[in-house]
C-alpha cells in the first residue's frame, strides 16, 4: 500500500531552531501537523514502512545539510507514529518510528512556484508472494 500527502506552505524547521523552541511552542507545532495530516484521512501501516519526505525549498529559502534535513522531520514523524506514554500526539499511522519500522529517507529541492511545501510519502514494506514472502 502506499499513500503521500502534501502540506502546502510549510516548510520543515531547522534543527536549530527545533533545538531553540520552548516546549510549548513545539508541541502547538505538533497539534497543528496532526489536525492537517488528520484532515488526509490517514491509513494505519501495522508493518515496516519506507518513509520518504521532501522538502520543497521556498524562495528565498536556504538548503538544510544532511544531518539538520533529517533532524528537521523530527515533529513529522512524532505525529505519524502511535501516540505512546505521556506523548499529547500521535495519530498511530506507523507502529513505531525506530529502525526496524521506519525507513527513512529525505531530500530537498528547490520550489518551482517559490512556495515551501512539505511532501509526505509512505510505502508498506509488508512483503507479498510477489516478493518471496508468504502473504
Amino acid at each position: 500500500m502506499n499513500w503521500s500527502f502534501t502540506i502546502e506552505d510549510y516548510d520543515l524547521p531547522s534543527a536549530n531552531v527545533l533545538m531553540r523552541q520552548h516546549w510549548s511552542k513545539i508541541s502547538k507545532e505538533k497539534r497543528m501537523l496532526e489536525a492537517i495530516i488528520y484532515s488526509f484521512d490517514p491509513p494505519v501501516f501495522p508493518g515496516p514502512v519506507e518513509l520518504h519526505i521532501t522538502r520543497h525549498i521556498k524562495k528565498g529559502g536556504r538548503k538544510f545539510d544532511p544531518d539538520n534535513l533529517y533532524f528537521s522531520c523530527k515533529n513529522l514523524i512524532d505525529v505519524l507514529k502511535v501516540r505512546k506514554g505521556r506523548a499529547k500526539v500521535g495519530l498511530g499511522v506507523v507502529r513505531d518510528d525506530d529502525a526496524d519500522t521506519i525507513s527513512l529517507s529525505v531530500d530537498q529541492i528547490r520550489s518551482v512556484d517559490g512556495v515551501g511545501r512539505t511532501v509526505v510519502s509512505i510505502t508498506d514494506h509488508t512483503l507479498t508472494s510477489e516478493d518471496g514472502g508468504l502473504g
